[in-house]
């Protein structure tokens, strides 16, 4: 199931990266075109245009008419990944050099900021647009756009000793879900769906976006360095708030508490430590505990597309939720 879903995922790629790179070498200044492209050519999964696309395609059976949708959630999700990797001070995004390295700081500053200029230019440009206004598009955009901010600084503060599960979903509904879920929502409005479709659909990007974040948590802890593409262990050194940390305070033992606060947020744990932690996570039921959410979400994600008639596309769109939580990287 995987390779067949991954073959639907590089189709619609494909288009969506032409029209990604002919709106780079024809509305992205000359001095930010460079790193803007280092970025999109360093690879990604497109998962989030994907299924604005296959929702339209189910809605109406033209993928085509939610491409524009489908680049804008991309680009913005591509500003998000810059502004990650400054935030985290990331070594290393896709195997490669994050732009703040490869660059400097400023140029990755503006890159983001031109690269969300121009998911709204796309929005503007689009020939297909009739089932729904500009500005109620901006609305959208600019609604996910606020609540990933939000997600990255309810993050990036306080004292994770305290942290409970509601708020970690709340951290992981805004900072990642909420563009899972504009991608479907808006694939089905650009299709000219009804209420009760755009509904179901933009509860599917959510809860499929939920369970990719907390996989991504799983395998940022337990996944391999040279398949990820980036560093593992890095949320424990930068303190993040995930499920794993969530459990191992609110229901381990006191010894795991313990080593557990000791460890998390020390920028110099080295390969050892980062081991022991990898440990407390597992032996505590840390990793079941968030696995099984992950699980939940996948499954409620295809719920949602029960009032949906049957398709190959429903049926991507499904196979597409099992896929984020079985992938490795």
């Amino acid at each position: 199931m995987q390779i067949k879903i991954e073959q639907v995922l590089n189709q619609k790629a494909k288009k969506v990266d032409f029209k990604i790179f002919e709106f780079i070498d024809k509305y992205i200044s000359k001095g930010l075109r460079k790193p803007i492209t280092y970025l999109f050519k360093s690879g990604g999964k497109r998962i989030r245009p994907s299924i604005a696309m296959l929702a339209a395609e189910l809605i109406c059976s033209d993928a085509d008419v939610a491409l524009y949708p489908a680049v804008s959630c991309e680009i913005v999700h591509a500003a998000s990944l810059i502004y990650d990797d400054i935030i985290d001070r990331a070594t290393k995004r896709r195997h490669k050099k994050p732009i703040h390295l490869r660059w400097n700081y400023p140029t990755a500053i503006l890159a983001g900021n031109q690269l969300l200029s121009l998911a709204i230019k796309v929005l503007a440009l689009d020939p297909k647009s009739k089932s729904t206004s500009f500005s109620d598009n901006i609305d959208l955009f600019s609604n996910a756009w606020m609540a990933i901010c939000d997600g990255k600084f309810l993050g990036a503060i306080g004292a994770f000793d305290r942290v409970t599960d509601e708020q970690v979903l709340d951290i992981i509904y805004k900072k990642t879900a909420v563009l899972f879920e504009l991608a479907a929502k808006t694939g089905a409005i650009y299709a000219g769906a009804d209420r009760n479709a755009v509904n179901a659909l933009a509860s599917y990007g959510k809860n499929v976006g939920m369970a990719f974040q907390i996989q991504d948590d799983i395998l940022g802890i337990l996944g391999n360095e040279k398949v990820l593409g980036k560093d593992v262990g890095s949320d424990i050194k930068e303190g993040k708030k995930t499920l794993l940390v969530s459990y191992v305070l609110n229901n381990g033992s006191t010894s795991y508490k313990k080593k557990l606060l000791h460890y998390l947020g020390d920028p110099n744990l080295n390969k050892e430590d980062l081991e022991l932690v990898n440990d407390i996570f597992v032996n505590s039921g840390g990793v079941d505990h968030a696995k099984n959410y992950a699980y939940k979400f996948s499954q409620d994600a295809i719920s949602c597309l029960d009032v949906l008639e049957d398709s190959k596309d429903k049926k991507y769109l499904a196979e597409i939720s099992q896929y984020v939580v079985e992938r490795l990287k």
